[in-house]
């Protein structure tokens, strides 16, 4: 139960640096051997807290909250298995030859 709350105080002194937008879209994950899991609802929240991982490093260092690295994982809620578009079979007509 300790890395729980330990991952849960993380989150809590970052979340003020998190744009309002994200913060619903950003979780704390597992803290484990000094790495601390952000799990992200999207790819798109992923670039943009990648580019913001320095400043929430630093504002856990300043909390005495730091971490060696901050991983971010992606989790699709809900996602459907990609359906590729059926190819149709290329033909003389449908090529435009004759």
């Amino acid at each position: 139960m300790g890395r729980v709350r330990e991952s849960a105080d993380r989150m809590q002194a970052i979340r003020s640096l998190l744009p309002p937008a994200l913060r619903s879209s950003v979780q704390a994950g597992p803290l484990e051997e000094g790495c601390w899991c952000l799990l992200v609802s999207s790819n798109a929240v992923a670039a943009k807290v990648r580019q913001m991982l320095p400043a929430l490093q630093a504002q856990l260092n300043s909390q005495g909250l730091g971490v060696n690295a901050i991983r971010l994982k992606v989790q699709n809620r809900g996602a459907s298995p990609c359906h590729r578009p059926k190819k149709k079979a290329l033909t003389s007509e449908g090529a435009g030859l004759e």
